[in-house]
């Protein structure tokens, strides 16, 4: 495993970095969203709000830090993942990988 993980360095650093600033990206793009269009739950914009209101506003109407960060998760796995398959090109075929795995069971 170490060994494939240091063939692949360069791929899985990539594959990070999209991860990151996808989910950074997604983030502040709801964040934004939400603070210019969104409402707090005293129904008053959130863009009209300042400080730790519109802080506490925004992060109410996003469902909270867990939702957050959960949300944030799953985008930076699933652009990292993508990033990943794209940048392996065809070294997952099915065929290729059994072949390997029998030879280090064999070996």
């Amino acid at each position: 495993m170490v060994r494939f993980l240091q063939r692949r360095l360069g791929e899985f650093t990539v594959a990070a970095g999209v991860g990151v600033a996808t989910s950074a990206a997604a983030v502040g793009t709801a964040w934004a969203a939400i603070s210019a269009f969104g409402v707090a739950g005293t129904g008053t914009a959130i863009s009209t709000l300042s400080g730790a209101a519109a802080y506490s506003a925004a992060m109410a109407a996003l469902g909270g830090v867990g939702v957050m960060t959960g949300g944030a998760a799953v985008v930076a796995f699933g652009a990292g993942f993508a990033a990943w398959k794209f940048l392996g090109g065809n070294k997952n075929d099915p065929k290729r990988i059994l072949k390997q795995l029998e030879a280090k069971l064999y070996s």
